[in-house]
């Protein structure tokens, strides 16, 4: 794969795994122009050439090294780990850098991407999670890993228009997706669309496009969420078995057709 003129900016790229990371897109991206922003120098001899020195708590000195790299792409890896600190203000880094990244993204004309790393400690112990916000932080530092997530979901969640994101379907070769708007609106513009209904009306709700495959479960108490009519699921203890009867392969088997 080549993206040719890309620059790719990581933020802690001096730790473990940005190291690995950049020595990963080194051998495998070589149009890629490679940026670290961290505080503390490379492990590796060979990586400085990318480095530079920034701390994402300070916001000033954050916002003028991105403006400088117009970066395509930003991979967030920096973060304050150590377990041993018993305060939430112990972990600036993870609360207010994240917050300061999330407001410099949002001023990036040239970013195309973001990516947000978290870590289990969000949700330690119990299972797995039900939702995107469904939380039970293990130790502070799980505690201020949370917050940053909320921070993220807070500044860029939510953050695209109507008219941009048209313009962002309309590049799609495909879109595949639930029930969702949109779902909806790739079907109406005639993208090719797989559109997956679990446990809602697939021929009250069904999409109005010509390019569109539907997928539903066949159990016979789907649907149960009608028009006006919502239904306790009686298959509670399977988390609803009509998530589940729609596969990966079913949903591969139909990009391919």
């Amino acid at each position: 794969m080549k993206l040719s003129n890309k620059k790719i900016l990581i933020t802690g790229g001096s730790g473990f795994i940005g190291t690995n990371l950049i020595s990963y897109l080194e051998n495998n991206y070589q149009d890629f122009l490679i940026y670290n922003i961290d505080i503390k120098r490379p492990k590796l001899d060979n990586q400085k050439k990318y480095w530079i020195k920034c701390n994402i708590n300070e916001y000033k000195e954050l916002i003028n090294n991105i403006k400088k790299i117009s970066p395509t792409y930003i991979i967030h890896l920096a973060a304050e780990a150590d377990v041993k600190f018993t305060k939430l203000s112990d972990f600036r880094t993870n609360i207010e850098g994240v917050e300061n990244i999330c407001k410099a993204a949002n001023e990036c004309t040239s970013l195309k991407r973001i990516i947000f790393t978290s870590t289990q400690y969000v949700h330690q112990f119990h299972g797995q999670p039900k939702s995107d916000d469904e939380y039970y932080p293990y130790t502070v530092y799980g505690e201020s890993k949370v917050e940053g997530e909320k921070i993220v979901f807070t500044n860029l969640i939510d953050q695209t228009s109507m008219l941009e994101l048209i313009e962002i379907l309309l590049k799609c070769d495909m879109l595949i997706g639930n029930d969702s708007g949109i779902a909806y609106f790739a079907s109406y513009l005639n993208i090719p669309t797989i559109m997956m209904f679990f446990y809602s009306d697939f021929i009250g709700f069904a999409p109005v496009g010509n390019n569109t495959i539907l997928l539903h479960s066949h159990i016979k108490c789907s649907p149960c969420l009608y028009w006006f009519d919502v239904r306790p699921c009686k298959f509670t203890n399977w988390e609803y078995k009509c998530r589940v009867e729609i596969t990966v392969a079913t949903v591969y088997n139909s990009v391919k057709s």
